[in-house]
């Protein structure tokens, strides 16, 4: 009894020590992923204002052409 106690005991803190590790797997995962977020989201916000100066110089040059 005590020899299978013993790994039981051994098996549950093994069990223990993986899910330890998965959270804290889980955990670099998930502050790699809002890194990344943060970045493609910077990344929109200087192609949304590019893509208006570019549009506000082409209204320009469109009126520069009429005129």
């Amino acid at each position: 009894m005590d020899a299978t106690h013993s790994q039981i005991e051994q098996q549950l803190q093994q069990i223990k020590k993986t899910k330890k590790k998965q959270h804290e797997e889980s955990q670099i995962w998930k502050k790699d992923l809002q890194a990344k977020r943060t970045h493609v989201e910077t990344e929109l916000q200087e192609n949304k204002a590019q893509l208006h100066a570019l549009e506000t110089k082409q209204a320009t040059l469109k009126k520069e052409w009429k005129a």
